[in-house]
């Protein structure tokens, strides 16, 4: 009863989630695995204080250790948050922090070496973002927030219909990298 009570408060039930959520469903990936992505991510180095090696020479050496150690069990490298710049461009699309990365170039390495890359994203526009419009819309990013939750971020509101042109603003520009 106690986990019921628990998920009741923390609003688990789908009678509470947005109509415009997307259930995501396991099945066959096209090389035939069923098994998921397993690798490294950069969350080790970030929580054990190594701030100054979460840099692309330190997570791309890390990487490529996993690589050649483990030879194809593992795929993934991940990024934790923490590389991209605070605050979006002249739409809001999050971009990644020149000084610690250059992820075109980082991303073409790992794939050079079969890997995937991943990148954590924590949910939200930047709130000093509000005045800029999403990409392709007329709408302000502050017009698809419900209030700022932390991290410098805003709740989103994910019933406007220009939500999800944000999310696709950015997953563009992340596979541009």
């Amino acid at each position: 009863m106690a986990i019921l009570s628990l998920a009741t408060a923390l609003g688990l039930f789908m009678s509470t989630v947005s109509a415009h959520l997307k259930v995501l469903k396991m099945g066959t990936t096209v090389d035939g695995t069923t098994l998921p992505v397993r690798g490294w991510n950069s969350w080790g180095l970030q929580a054990a204080g190594y701030i100054e090696a979460f840099d692309e020479v330190h997570v791309r050496a890390q990487c490529d250790q996993m690589y050649s150690t483990l030879q194809g069990k593992y795929s993934l490298c991940g990024l934790d948050s923490g590389w991209s710049r605070d605050g979006g461009d002249e739409n809001g699309i999050i971009q990644y922090d020149e000084k610690k990365f250059d992820l075109p170039n980082f991303a073409n390495h790992i794939h050079s070496k079969g890997g995937l890359l991943g990148v954590y994203v924590v949910p939200g526009p930047f709130v000093s973002d509000y005045n800029k419009t999403i990409k392709g819309t007329d709408t302000k990013i502050r017009d698809i927030c419900n209030h700022e939750y932390g991290f410098v971020r805003c709740a989103l509101n994910y019933d406007h219909p220009d939500t999800q042109n944000w999310f696709n603003s950015n997953a563009a520009q992340f596979a541009a990298w």
